[in-house]
């Protein structure tokens, strides 16, 4: 009787995970067959990364001068998802998709560490998913969910307590977007400070 509670329960998890997966690539299919590259994040990304593609370098640069706005990681990535024969707006486009896939992943490993039913785990899901701001995120060439996706991958790791996890959120986020990506690490650090003064 329990196992096959588990079962459906597992069921409908995979049919939920399958029907958003299938929603986000149906939106950034449509999406990039209408929008070029088209706000200040995506044209000078996409730029970037087709000067990586044209002669690749440590050194990233914009229309021929060095570039250090932000770390590699985002343009090496977009310049990498080029090699597929897809649409160029597409193919960048679905890096993004990946992450907020695995940011949602992730969240929803968070809320069962914390002991969440499945039920708000998943209602969890659906917030984020209802947010414009996640879903313009999730959708188009930016570093906001890569770096994202760095703060909830180290926040699990600590949940587990497993440091490769969470040296891999870690490094996601610096080499996404620099100083910010150490946000949950100093935020780590602050609160077993604090947890030791009070007990």
């Amino acid at each position: 009787m329990l196992s096959t509670k588990i079962k459906k329960d597992k069921a409908f998890v995979i049919a939920i995970s399958v029907f958003i997966i299938s929603g986000f690539l149906l939106q950034a299919i449509n999406l990039s067959n209408i929008v070029p590259f088209h706000d200040w994040d995506e044209a000078i990304y996409a730029q970037v990364a087709k000067e990586f593609v044209r002669a690749p370098s440590l050194l990233l640069t914009y229309n021929g001068a060095p570039w250090f706005e932000k770390p590699p990681l985002p343009s090496i990535l977009y310049a990498m998802s080029w090699l597929f024969p897809l649409k160029k707006e597409f193919s960048a486009r679905f890096v993004s998709l990946l992450f907020s896939l695995v940011s949602l992943f992730a969240l929803y490993k968070i809320l069962a560490e914390l002991k969440m039913s499945k039920t708000l785990r998943l209602l969890a899901i659906f917030v984020a998913l209802a947010s414009s701001m996640y879903l313009d995120r999730s959708m188009l060439v930016n570093v906001d969910i890569m770096l994202t996706t760095g703060w909830l991958i180290y926040v699990l790791g600590t949940f587990k307590n497993k440091m490769p996890v969470k040296v891999a959120g870690l490094l996601i986020g610096t080499l996404s977007k620099s100083l910010l990506g150490f946000f949950p690490l100093f935020a780590e650090i602050f609160t077993d400070i604090v947890s030791r003064k009070i007990s």
